[in-house]
């Protein structure tokens, strides 16, 4: 086993440095590693596969592989082992990857499907044939977070598992972006239902209950973003669109294939391009009739923001302070939509994602307090619900809550209905106006029960709202 740290001479210097040949179905322990000399040589890859492994000390300083001893033509995985994607070893960077040839130049296949990147939150593996007898394998975050020990095993390939894990890009009825690994349509699947609500990046274990809901069958992955592309565990194949237009959203082939889907996941990005994209149109309402057939839905942040019966869309550039939504809650900024997608058990809900970290309680209470304000819900069944990064709110098949990762997930309830809430004024709702419900996460999912009983869980604390400005207080 190899281990690297990054920094400008990583391309050829291993600080120490060791060889432990593994298989794919397992991985090595906590074995003792031997010290060896530094290797200008490209690290040579056997048959039975290789594991290496280093550590991110810094965002944009990569950490490089020259992996040799390659067959030209001959297919090759690598897995990638980080935050995303863990093994008993704890792994905590954040990566993205990049392959080239020997001279950098990039070759058919090694260019990965997001900015040039594989990311690691996709756990495909990374397939391709080589092109040369050695390939320059490239680790990096550009995360401040993303630093940390991460592993990787190399290891050749059959033809079939390379056609099978390989991703092909295509234009979906000549307009639509397109990427697909696998093979879809093989057999007609009966999924289980399921919600995956990522407050900001998909959270592993949520992420793998995901794709086993999908029971073997196609995942199709939605984004406005091109070259986006996360793949679930356990599904016959997984299709990305870039639905970033109305004209796009009306694609028949696209909606044929969301309808069939057994498993969906929404992209990150801006929501404000799902709702001026996919308003009224046959996308939509394919989403919402895979619903109806039970098939399990996800979204990661923006995604997540497009989950709830309401939908702040955030329609104008400007991003809408809590300040700003408290201070008048009918600002020119306050973008609500109302049914758009139509999910069981998202009804009378609208979600933020990134909660805690940035600070959005009282945005999430002003959109409640225009919701009631409209008359677009009635106030016992208005849920507003928020989640944390890195960490994934779940509703089961079951119809149980879970928590996954290491943040919380919230229900905010309203205790009363506004005291004024009018254009040009600041909110007034004083007391305890809505009633604040911490779930906690875990990592193997920390259970709060059914979700339909959820919003009757203990307090952690109430808000309330004088003149524009948010206070809080103990149950």
């Amino acid at each position: 086993m190899r281990r690297l740290t990054s920094g400008p001479h990583a391309a050829c210097l291993a600080l120490w440095v060791a060889v432990s040949i593994g298989s794919c179905s397992r991985l090595p322990g906590d074995a003792a590693v031997a010290a060896a000399a530094p290797a200008e040589a490209p690290i040579r890859v056997p048959t039975e596969g290789l594991w290496l492994e280093a550590r991110l000390e810094g965002p944009g300083s990569p950490v490089r592989f020259e992996l040799g001893g390659l067959v030209v033509g001959s297919p090759y995985r690598i897995d990638v082992y980080d935050r995303f994607r863990k093994s008993e070893r704890g792994e905590d960077a954040s990566t993205k990857t990049s392959l080239t040839r020997p001279d950098w130049r990039s070759a058919e296949g090694y260019a990965g499907t997001h900015d040039g990147f594989y990311y690691s939150d996709d756990p495909g593996g990374i397939v391709f044939l080589a092109a040369d007898d050695m390939v320059r394998a490239s680790f990096e975050t550009s995360k401040a977070d993303g630093l940390g020990f991460f592993r990787l095993f190399v290891r050749p390939v059959d033809a079939a598992e390379y056609e099978r894990r390989r991703r092909v890009e295509t234009m979906s009825d000549g307009i639509v972006p397109t990427i697909t690994s696998g093979t879809p349509g093989i057999a007609a699947i009966a999924p289980r239902y399921g919600l995956f609500l990522h407050g900001s990046s998909i959270v592993p274990a949520a992420r793998d209950l995901h794709g086993a809901y999908a029971a073997g069958g196609d995942q199709i992955f939605l984004t406005a973003e091109a070259g986006r592309f996360i793949e679930l565990p356990e599904v016959a194949s997984t299709t990305s669109f870039v639905l970033n237009s109305p004209r796009r959203a009306e694609a028949p082939e696209v909606a044929r294939r969301i309808a069939a889907a057994s498993a969906i996941l929404i992209d990150g990005g801006d929501q404000s391009r799902y709702v001026a994209s996919w308003k009224d149109s046959a996308a939509l309402e394919a989403m919402n009739e895979a619903a109806r057939r039970g098939v399990p839905f996800g979204g990661n942040s923006a995604g997540l923001a497009v989950l709830g019966q309401f939908v702040y869309s955030a329609m104008h550039e400007h991003s809408l302070s809590a300040e700003e939504a408290l201070g008048d809650p009918y600002n020119e900024w306050m973008t609500l939509e109302i049914q758009f997608l139509r999910l069981p058990g998202m009804e009378g809900v609208i979600t933020e994602s990134h909660f805690s970290e940035r600070r959005r309680e009282g945005r999430l209470i002003a959109f409640m307090a225009r919701l009631l304000q409209d008359g677009a819900v009635a106030r016992s069944r208005l849920l507003g619900v928020g989640v944390d990064e890195n960490t994934c709110l779940v509703i089961d098949a079951s119809g149980r809550a879970l928590v996954y990762g290491p943040g919380s997930a919230w229900l905010f309830v309203a205790e009363t209905s506004p005291a004024r809430c009018v254009p040009g004024r600041p909110l007034e709702w004083p007391g305890r106006a809505v009633r604040a419900i911490e779930l906690k996460g875990a990592e193997a999912g920390a259970d709060y029960g059914l979700w339909k009983d959820a919003r009757s869980l203990p307090p952690t604390h109430y808000y309330g709202v004088r003149d524009g400005l948010l206070d809080s207080s103990s149950p």
